[in-house]
């Protein structure tokens, strides 16, 4: 029996699409999107404070500073190094929320900022120490 002319033709269409498909390439280009026409910049540790509140250390507080502006922000760390939230050159404290907007506490000083974003409610004492004694200080969970 021989095959019909519609099966051989039907047969060769599908060995020709199983032997193009593989040589089918998708190329998909993408850019990081930074918001609305926003740039990315540098900023380096310049400084660093302990935070404590009646006598114990309860996080601390770095000072960054950006590459080639007179710009600077602060950022707020619990006693194990997380970042809760910053204080900008301004005086306003914005504390992280994962998976939502960052929240506004307060503008006044940095000092202020940093307790409110720890959630504290007296004030509390800024101790400057050095970035690498910083970095190098083992969180104990005080």
């Amino acid at each position: 029996m021989r095959p019909s002319f519609r099966t051989a033709h039907h047969l060769a269409f599908l060995l020709f699409l199983v032997l193009a498909s593989p040589a089918c390439e998708v190329t998909e280009e993408s850019t990081p999107y930074y918001g609305d026409g926003g740039v990315v910049t540098r900023a380096l540790p310049t400084r660093a404070f302990e935070i404590h509140d009646r006598g114990r250390t309860v996080g601390s507080l770095i000072r960054y500073d950006e590459e080639g502006t007179e710009r600077f922000f602060f950022a707020v760390q619990n006693v194990h190094g997380q970042d809760l939230g910053l204080v900008d050159a301004q005086g306003q404290a914005w504390r992280r929320r994962p998976f939502e907007k960052d929240e506004m506490l307060s503008a006044g000083t940095v000092q202020d900022g940093a307790g409110r974003i720890l959630g504290l409610a007296g004030p509390v004492v800024l101790v400057e120490v050095s970035l690498e004694g910083l970095r190098a200080a083992p969180s104990d969970g005080r």
